[in-house]
């Protein structure tokens, strides 16, 4: 009997807590429609944020081009500037020289000037490139001193 009488208080605290005596409710069922709608409504607004900000990206793109070009041909135009003062300051007094040259001087002279003359042509083409064109360069200076000192300027 004693072994019944400490099993009396656990039973009238199982019945006791069996109860639905719960302070919380459960929560309503989502209807799936409804989550599912709401689930495309956040990815339509989540592409829409993202194609705006693709745009804005893209746009700001396109005028970093834009600007890097116009710098580009800023820059083609002051490389060009110097090959244009070249033909103007120089080539004259050069030609002056040759006229005053005979027979083989003349000829080497001749072939030298015109061989400067393609070099500087073909630099036009290389003012969009750096490299090329800093060594196009490089090459006309070089070959611009042979020349005079060839004809003695």
């Amino acid at each position: 009997m004693r072994g019944l009488l400490g099993l009396a208080p656990v039973l009238a605290l199982m019945v006791g807590c069996g109860g639905s005596s719960s302070s919380t409710t459960p929560a309503p069922a989502k209807d799936p429609v409804k989550a599912v709608t709401e689930g495309a409504k956040d990815l339509a607004k989540d592409a829409k944020v993202a194609a705006k900000d693709l745009a804005k990206d893209v746009k700001d793109g396109a005028k970093d081009l834009a600007k890097d070009a116009k710098d580009k041909v800023e820059a083609g135009k002051a490389e060009l500037a110097k090959l244009a003062e070249l033909a103007t300051k120089e080539y004259p007094a050069i030609q002056t020289k040759i006229n005053g040259l005979t027979g083989d001087a003349k000829t080497k002279a001749t072939d030298a000037f015109e061989a400067l003359k393609k070099m500087v042509e073909d630099a036009k083409t290389a003012v969009s490139d750096p490299a090329k064109w800093k060594a196009a360069m490089d090459a006309i200076t070089m070959k611009l001193a042979e020349l005079k000192k060839q004809v003695g300027l």
